[in-house]
C-alpha cells in the first residue's frame, strides 16, 4: 500500500542536489525502486482520482484501447521524427546517420507499445514507462548532436 514515506522516496531519487545543482540519482537499482513506487503511488491516486470521478487512463480501466492508443502514439512519433530527413530544409534537416538511429529508436519503443498490446500487463506497462524516460531525451540527443556535427 502507498505510505507518505514512498512520496519522500520519489523526492529523493528526482532532486538529488550536489553543489546546488539538480541531477537526477538515479541507478538501476534506483529506477527500479522509483518505478515500484511510482506504481504504487499510481494505484493510490488511481484510487482517488475515481472517488472523485476523474479517469487516469483513457477509457477508464486498463485494455485494449490505452495500448493501442499507445501503439498509435509511438507510430506517430517515429514518422513525424523522421520527416526532416525527407523534407530537407535550412534550419530543419537530418543526415542518414541520425535518421538510421532515429529509425531505430522509434522501431524500438513501438515494439514496447505492441508488446503491451498483445500482453496487457502491469510489467509491460512498467518496461514501456521506463521505454518512455529514456526514448525522447535520445531522440532529442540525437537531433541535437546531428546538428552540430555537421
Amino acid at each position: 500500500d502507498w505510505k507518505h514515506e514512498d512520496a519522500e522516496d520519489i523526492a529523493r531519487y528526482l532532486t538529488y542536489k550536489p553543489n546546488g545543482f539538480t541531477t537526477f540519482n538515479i541507478n538501476k537499482w534506483n529506477l527500479e525502486r522509483l518505478v515500484n513506487d511510482i506504481s504504487k503511488y499510481d494505484t493510490y491516486l488511481d484510487k482517488e482520482y475515481k472517488k472523485a470521478g476523474f479517469k487516469m487512463l483513457f477509457g477508464g480501466e486498463k485494455g485494449r484501447y490505452p495500448a493501442a492508443l499507445s501503439v498509435t502514439s509511438s507510430l506517430i512519433t517515429t514518422l513525424i521524427s523522421i520527416v526532416p530527413f525527407f523534407w530537407n530544409h535550412n534550419t530543419l534537416s537530418l543526415s542518414i546517420y541520425a535518421f538510421v538511429l532515429i529509425t531505430i529508436l522509434g522501431i524500438w519503443f513501438t515494439l514496447k507499445s505492441v508488446r503491451l498490446y498483445m500482453n496487457i500487463s502491469d510489467l509491460n506497462a512498467k518496461k514501456l514507462m521506463i521505454a518512455s524516460i529514456f526514448y525522447l531525451p535520445l531522440l532529442q540527443i540525437i537531433y541535437i548532436a546531428d546538428k552540430f556535427m555537421r
